[in-house]
């Protein structure tokens, strides 16, 4: 009796994610720009980026990275790395992307 109810158990786990409905799709954009700022300043300017952006919810920094979501609860961060000269941006959402990235590009 044991066995069929762990057989069950098992079988209810395998195919719940089958009865579920599909979540929204995620899509994601970057893009990279090289810089010539000391780690400060490109913290700096990457904050200022996403706020005029329009990615101030939830805000916060690291060492490297500023991260922000916006109204729609996409996320957007802008990670620096000035040792190598690089800044990446990158934004995760459910709608088209390509020209948010581009924007908060322009506003760094």
């Amino acid at each position: 009796m044991f066995k069929y109810f762990a057989g069950l158990l098992t079988l209810t786990v395998l195919l719940w994610p089958a009865t579920v409905p599909a979540q929204t799709k995620c899509n994601m954009s970057h893009a990279w720009s090289a810089t010539t700022y000391d780690e400060k300043e490109c913290l700096e300017h990457a904050e200022h980026a996403l706020r005029k952006t329009g990615y101030y919810k939830n805000f916060s920094t690291t060492k490297q990275s500023v991260f922000g979501y916006n109204e729609e609860n996409e996320h957007a961060s802008i990670r620096c790395v000035p040792a190598k000269g690089l800044v990446f941006f990158i934004i995760s959402g459910s709608g088209s992307l390509s020209d948010h990235v581009d924007r908060l590009k322009r506003n760094f």
